[in-house]
Protein backbone atom coordinates (compact mmCIF):
# COMPACT_ATOMS: atom_id res chain seq x y z
CA UNK A 1 0.00 0.00 0.00
CA UNK A 2 2.49 2.45 0.85
CA UNK A 3 4.59 1.65 -2.35
CA UNK A 4 1.82 2.24 -4.34
CA UNK A 5 1.08 5.31 -2.43
CA UNK A 6 4.21 6.58 -2.93
CA UNK A 7 4.09 6.04 -7.07
CA UNK A 8 0.81 7.81 -7.50
CA UNK A 9 2.39 10.53 -5.81
CA UNK A 10 5.46 10.85 -8.30
CA UNK A 11 3.02 10.22 -10.72
CA UNK A 12 1.28 13.39 -9.76
CA UNK A 13 4.31 15.15 -9.10
CA UNK A 14 5.54 14.54 -12.82
CA UNK A 15 2.64 15.51 -14.08
CA UNK A 16 2.27 18.91 -12.44
CA UNK A 17 5.82 19.66 -13.88
CA UNK A 18 5.06 18.98 -17.21
CA UNK A 19 2.57 21.19 -16.63
CA UNK A 20 5.17 23.92 -15.95
CA UNK A 21 7.36 23.09 -18.60
CA UNK A 22 7.58 26.27 -21.74
CA UNK A 23 5.27 24.24 -24.89
CA UNK A 24 7.74 23.97 -27.54
CA UNK A 25 5.04 24.49 -30.06
CA UNK A 26 4.17 28.27 -28.95
CA UNK A 27 8.04 28.86 -28.37
CA UNK A 28 7.83 28.70 -32.74
CA UNK A 29 7.97 32.14 -34.60
CA UNK A 30 4.56 33.65 -35.61
CA UNK A 31 3.82 33.03 -39.34
CA UNK A 32 4.20 35.82 -41.26
CA UNK A 33 1.11 37.07 -42.55
CA UNK A 34 -0.23 35.40 -46.18
CA UNK A 35 0.86 37.01 -49.31
CA UNK A 36 -2.00 38.39 -51.44
CA UNK A 37 -2.04 36.27 -54.51
CA UNK A 38 -4.85 38.83 -56.27
CA UNK A 39 -3.87 42.68 -56.83
CA UNK A 40 -6.73 44.58 -57.99
CA UNK A 41 -7.15 47.64 -60.44
CA UNK A 42 -9.44 49.96 -60.98
CA UNK A 43 -8.47 50.69 -64.78
CA UNK A 44 -11.06 53.77 -64.90
CA UNK A 45 -9.63 55.05 -62.09
CA UNK A 46 -6.21 54.72 -63.54
CA UNK A 47 -7.81 57.01 -66.96
CA UNK A 48 -9.15 59.03 -65.05
CA UNK A 49 -6.54 60.47 -62.97
CA UNK A 50 -4.08 60.37 -65.91
CA UNK A 51 -6.32 62.36 -68.11
CA UNK A 52 -6.82 59.73 -70.66
CA UNK A 53 -10.56 59.49 -70.11
CA UNK A 54 -10.93 63.20 -71.69
CA UNK A 55 -8.77 62.33 -74.19
CA UNK A 56 -10.59 59.21 -75.08
CA UNK A 57 -13.89 61.07 -75.28
CA UNK A 58 -12.48 63.56 -77.76
CA UNK A 59 -11.75 60.82 -80.01
CA UNK A 60 -14.37 59.07 -80.31
CA UNK A 61 -16.81 62.12 -80.54
CA UNK A 62 -14.16 63.04 -83.25
CA UNK A 63 -14.76 59.84 -85.09
CA UNK A 64 -18.46 59.82 -84.40
CA UNK A 65 -18.45 63.07 -86.29
CA UNK A 66 -16.69 61.94 -89.27
CA UNK A 67 -18.77 58.48 -89.51
CA UNK A 68 -22.03 61.07 -89.49
CA UNK A 69 -20.34 63.04 -92.48
CA UNK A 70 -19.30 60.17 -94.27
CA UNK A 71 -23.14 58.96 -93.94
CA UNK A 72 -24.59 61.97 -94.75
CA UNK A 73 -22.42 62.33 -97.60
CA UNK A 74 -23.35 58.98 -98.57
CA UNK A 75 -26.88 59.55 -98.06
CA UNK A 76 -26.85 62.69 -100.16
CA UNK A 77 -25.37 60.66 -103.33
CA UNK A 78 -28.43 58.68 -103.48
CA UNK A 79 -31.20 61.15 -103.24
CA UNK A 80 -29.24 62.85 -105.83
CA UNK A 81 -29.37 60.04 -107.93
CA UNK A 82 -32.78 59.14 -107.41
CA UNK A 83 -33.70 62.41 -108.22
CA UNK A 84 -31.55 62.41 -111.73
CA UNK A 85 -33.67 58.89 -112.43
CA UNK A 86 -37.30 60.81 -111.48
CA UNK A 87 -36.43 63.46 -113.94
CA UNK A 88 -35.21 61.41 -116.49
CA UNK A 89 -38.97 59.56 -116.28
CA UNK A 90 -40.58 63.17 -117.33
CA UNK A 91 -44.18 64.09 -115.96
CA UNK A 92 -46.25 61.19 -117.70
CA UNK A 93 -43.55 57.81 -116.93
CA UNK A 94 -45.04 54.36 -117.74
CA UNK A 95 -45.73 52.21 -115.14
CA UNK A 96 -43.36 50.02 -115.29
CA UNK A 97 -40.83 53.04 -115.07
CA UNK A 98 -42.40 54.07 -111.94
CA UNK A 99 -41.58 50.50 -110.67
CA UNK A 100 -38.68 50.67 -111.31
CA UNK A 101 -38.19 53.81 -109.63
CA UNK A 102 -39.69 52.67 -106.92
CA UNK A 103 -37.18 49.32 -106.92
CA UNK A 104 -34.30 52.27 -106.92
CA UNK A 105 -35.78 53.94 -104.07
CA UNK A 106 -36.11 51.03 -101.38
CA UNK A 107 -32.56 49.89 -102.70
CA UNK A 108 -31.29 53.34 -101.67
CA UNK A 109 -33.24 52.71 -98.29
CA UNK A 110 -31.29 49.50 -97.84
CA UNK A 111 -28.06 50.75 -98.43
CA UNK A 112 -28.43 53.74 -95.93
CA UNK A 113 -29.38 51.46 -93.68
CA UNK A 114 -26.98 49.46 -94.00
CA UNK A 115 -24.30 52.35 -94.08
CA UNK A 116 -25.94 52.87 -90.49
CA UNK A 117 -25.41 49.89 -89.18
CA UNK A 118 -21.82 49.58 -90.76
CA UNK A 119 -21.17 52.89 -88.57
CA UNK A 120 -22.39 51.73 -85.48
CA UNK A 121 -20.21 48.87 -85.63
CA UNK A 122 -16.94 50.71 -86.48
CA UNK A 123 -17.30 53.29 -83.88
CA UNK A 124 -17.68 50.32 -81.27
CA UNK A 125 -14.48 48.77 -82.77
CA UNK A 126 -12.85 52.46 -82.26
CA UNK A 127 -13.68 52.28 -78.61
CA UNK A 128 -12.36 49.12 -77.87
CA UNK A 129 -9.12 49.57 -79.74
CA UNK A 130 -8.77 52.61 -77.68
CA UNK A 131 -9.47 50.37 -74.10
CA UNK A 132 -7.05 47.57 -75.59
CA UNK A 133 -4.77 49.94 -76.50
CA UNK A 134 -4.65 51.69 -73.26
CA UNK A 135 -4.86 48.69 -71.07
CA UNK A 136 -1.73 47.54 -73.53
CA UNK A 137 -0.23 50.43 -71.87
CA UNK A 138 -0.65 49.72 -67.85
CA UNK A 139 -0.55 46.50 -68.53
CA UNK A 140 3.55 45.99 -67.78
CA UNK A 141 3.29 48.46 -65.14
CA UNK A 142 0.33 46.67 -63.06
CA UNK A 143 2.67 43.39 -63.26
CA UNK A 144 6.08 45.33 -62.05
CA UNK A 145 3.89 46.89 -59.14
CA UNK A 146 1.39 43.56 -58.20
CA UNK A 147 5.20 41.35 -57.99
CA UNK A 148 6.74 43.54 -55.47
CA UNK A 149 3.55 43.09 -53.25
CA UNK A 150 3.75 39.48 -53.89
CA UNK A 151 0.96 39.16 -55.82
CA UNK A 152 0.95 36.79 -59.04
CA UNK A 153 -1.86 38.61 -61.65
CA UNK A 154 -4.05 41.55 -61.39
CA UNK A 155 -7.76 41.47 -61.34
CA UNK A 156 -9.93 44.38 -62.91
CA UNK A 157 -12.20 46.18 -59.96
CA UNK A 158 -15.18 45.82 -62.36
CA UNK A 159 -15.46 42.30 -62.29
CA UNK A 160 -14.63 41.76 -58.57
CA UNK A 161 -17.64 41.55 -55.91
CA UNK A 162 -15.46 42.30 -53.31
CA UNK A 163 -11.94 42.78 -51.90
CA UNK A 164 -9.65 43.77 -49.07
CA UNK A 165 -8.60 47.62 -49.81
CA UNK A 166 -5.11 46.12 -48.98
CA UNK A 167 -5.21 44.52 -52.33
CA UNK A 168 -6.19 47.15 -54.33
CA UNK A 169 -2.63 48.62 -56.41
CA UNK A 170 -4.34 51.28 -57.90
CA UNK A 171 -2.71 54.17 -56.62
CA UNK A 172 0.92 52.79 -57.00
CA UNK A 173 0.24 51.94 -60.55
CA UNK A 174 -0.71 55.71 -61.25
CA UNK A 175 2.09 57.11 -59.52
CA UNK A 176 4.47 54.48 -61.48
CA UNK A 177 3.10 55.76 -64.99
CA UNK A 178 2.88 59.43 -63.65
CA UNK A 179 6.99 58.59 -62.45
CA UNK A 180 7.94 57.23 -66.27
CA UNK A 181 5.83 60.13 -67.62
CA UNK A 182 2.81 58.92 -68.84
CA UNK A 183 1.02 61.20 -67.88
CA UNK A 184 2.98 64.36 -69.80
CA UNK A 185 1.27 63.42 -73.17
CA UNK A 186 -1.38 61.53 -74.81
CA UNK A 187 -0.52 58.95 -77.50
CA UNK A 188 -0.46 59.57 -80.83
CA UNK A 189 -4.57 59.36 -82.17
CA UNK A 190 -5.60 55.82 -83.69
CA UNK A 191 -7.00 55.87 -87.21
CA UNK A 192 -10.17 56.97 -87.80
CA UNK A 193 -12.61 54.28 -88.75
CA UNK A 194 -14.33 55.08 -91.92
CA UNK A 195 -17.70 53.17 -93.22
CA UNK A 196 -17.86 50.96 -95.55
CA UNK A 197 -20.27 52.36 -98.13
CA UNK A 198 -22.42 49.41 -99.89
CA UNK A 199 -21.90 49.82 -103.62
CA UNK A 200 -25.21 51.10 -105.72
CA UNK A 201 -26.71 48.84 -108.22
Amino acid sequence: MIRRALIALCASGLLAACDKLPNPMSQRPAAPPPVAAVAILDLGAVAKALGRDEVFREQVEAAGKELQQQLTQFSSGLQDKLREEQAKLGDAPSEEERQQLQRQVIDAQRQIQQSQLLARQKAAEFQTQLATQFRSEVQPIAAQVARSKGASSVLLSNSVMWFEPAVDITGAVIDALRARGAASGAPALAPQPKTEQPKTQ
